[in-house]
């Protein structure tokens, strides 16, 4: 009497061992799916709310120490903005770049007429700096002398097979209404 596995019984466990692990890759890779897709909109979020947080500290200064100078001026997607710290007038402008060929060959897949820019930032007679990547849209309403709102929309550098809208680019939208101290 030998005690031991016949070859059916190998088989059986083989198949059950096969099923499981199929099972656990499947939910491993969705879950590693959802949590790029769920890194991505954090990204987004992240770039929206930290470039506009800094865009409302520059225009709360408008106005300051400027006497008959205008605050600050709008002119489509671009916002100026005056004050004076360290010059008879500091000006602080914004203002969206359109991306050259080059960098619109590397987003794949690109839904038709959408543009996208980089939002650059010039400070006096500073060379422009690039204040942030992938922006669809920035846009200035004011809503009276003192108070603007501050648009921006935003979008991932990288497709998500997943996500079915915009050709599958995620965009993330975030105003903000910010009214100036200086102003009266």
């Amino acid at each position: 009497s030998q005690s031991g596995l016949t070859l059916s019984e190998l088989m059986i466990a083989a198949l059950i061992f096969a099923v499981v692990a199929t099972a656990g890759f499947q939910f491993y890779s969705r879950m590693h799916l959802a949590s790029m897709a769920q890194d991505t909109i954090s990204e987004l979020q992240h770039q929206g709310r930290s470039t506009l947080r800094d865009i409302k500290k520059t225009v709360r200064l408008a106005g300051f120490d400027l006497g008959s100078h205008v605050p600050f001026e709008i002119k489509t997607d671009t916002l100026a903005i005056y004050y004076s710290m360290t010059q008879t007038v500091d000006t602080v402008l914004y203002y969206l770049q359109e991306l050259n060929s080059t960098d619109y060959t590397k987003l794949a897949n690109l839904s038709s007429g959408t543009t996208v820019y980089r939002l650059m930032k010039k400070t006096n007679s500073n060379a422009p700096a690039l204040f942030a990547e992938f922006v669809n849209e920035f846009n200035i309403v004011p809503v009276n002398a003192r108070t603007l709102v501050i648009t921006l929309k935003v979008q991932a550098d990288r497709r998500d097979d997943k996500y079915t809208e915009n050709n599958g680019y995620r965009t993330y939208t975030q105003g903000e209404r910010v009214s100036m101290r200086n102003v009266g």
